[in-house]
């Protein structure tokens, strides 16, 4: 066996993997190799996911390389042995080791492993040989590849064979494409391109959103935050699905779960997920915010609420004027307070007027309350 270009870490216990020793274990959702002692005893027995794309760990999504090695010295005639050269192909290809790489791709070939032909496909589109490669995508929708059927059905599509491209987007779906799963489960919902049914798209979604699916995800969270046809409005799904999202990253949902936690008086978590959602202003304001409830780095805080203002951002000015009418973290400027609120006001922000009136009757400067009344 050839020696690995390429070193890796675990995730978890961020030692370096000699794949040479093969006691590992590789989650094919995200193709991140870890530790055979890392994964097994705190997470596949326990929490049932991955430590890094979070998708749901069952036996045909996580494997040792360690038994696909033994499988094919011991056993060459096992059932599914195309499958066990492809999760090797894919180990191999992770880790730079090409001549070991292409041998197993070559043995899935061989044994008609579907995923194996979209391989080559793709490695001869790139090399805009397109005879060969749709040579391979012909053999990849003849042996049941779900991806195959789904970019024939966009081939299709792209030729204006519309009902072709429907039979195919259909079938890839039914094959597990989880592209396809989630453009079929939106034209369920929808009733655009498919007859409306609800209960198939929903279906379809949630099997998508189990593999981590981002905007399958996003989208069950916006179907239960706002309701839709037969569809109930409920919060506790949108959490979930708006967590899901935020922990695979996508920003917008990392700040509307920092908002929920806010809300809830946990602001330290609040804080940690405004941080990470790079929603610009709206997020700097919140952090502050965050900061000031919890009583940590108040100069740094006031700074968010003041470079927030300074953005126009409204609700930070309104924050930023309280703060300097009140004087508690910094030296007490009345008039500035009345002149950002009397701003507020004009532009019809509407908890300024509330707060306006109740600076007319605690205002410490009795000429400067006499002028504004």
């Amino acid at each position: 066996m050839s020696s690995c270009s390429h070193s890796e870490e675990c995730p978890i216990c961020l030692d370096e993997i000699n794949p040479n020793m093969c006691q590992n274990e590789i989650c094919i959702t995200c193709k991140k190799v870890f530790c055979s002692e890392c994964i097994y005893p705190t997470n596949v027995a326990c929490l049932k996911k991955c430590p890094h794309c979070r998708a749901y760990l069952e036996e045909d999504t996580i494997t040792s390389i360690e038994k696909c090695l033994k499988i094919v010295k011991e056993n060459p005639d096992f059932k599914n042995i195309g499958y066990i050269y492809h999760l090797l192909y894919i180990f191999y290809t992770e880790n730079e080791q090409e001549k070991e790489s292409q041998k197993y791709l070559n043995l899935a070939l061989e044994k008609s492993f579907p995923c194996s032909f979209m391989v080559k496909y793709n490695y001869y589109l790139e090399e805009k040989l397109e005879e060969e490669a749709q040579k391979y995508l012909d053999l990849a929708v003849k042996n049941n590849c779900g991806t195959g059927h789904y970019c024939m059905a966009e081939i299709y599509n792209c030729k204006g064979m519309i009902s072709e491209s429907k039979r195919m987007l259909v079938s890839s779906s039914n094959l597990g494409c989880t592209m396809a799963q989630y453009v079929v489960g939106d034209f369920y919902l929808s009733g655009k391109v498919l007859e409306k049914d609800i209960e198939k798209g929903l279906e379809l979604l949630e099997k998508c959103s189990a593999k981590n699916y981002v905007p399958a995800v996003i989208d069950l969270a916006n179907i239960y935050y706002y309701g839709q046809e037969k569809i109930e409005a409920n919060y506790n799904l949108y959490l979930k699905y708006t967590k899901i999202a935020a922990f695979n990253g996508d920003e917008a949902c990392q700040f509307n779960y920092g908002f929920h936690l806010y809300n809830n008086g946990f602001f330290y978590e609040a804080y940690i997920w405004f941080s990470k959602s790079n929603q610009g202003k709206l997020a700097v304001f919140m952090s502050g915010k965050s900061l000031i409830n919890l009583g940590r780095n108040i100069d740094v805080a006031i700074d968010m609420i003041k470079d927030s203002a300074k953005e126009g951002l409204l609700a930070a000015k309104f924050e930023f004027s309280i703060i300097l009418f009140e004087g508690k973290y910094l030296p007490q400027k009345e008039e500035q307070a009345f002149a950002i609120m009397k701003e507020l006001a004009e532009k019809k922000y509407i908890p300024s007027y509330g707060r306006l009136a109740h600076y007319y009757l605690h205002s410490k400067n009795k000429n400067l309350r006499l002028s504004q009344k």
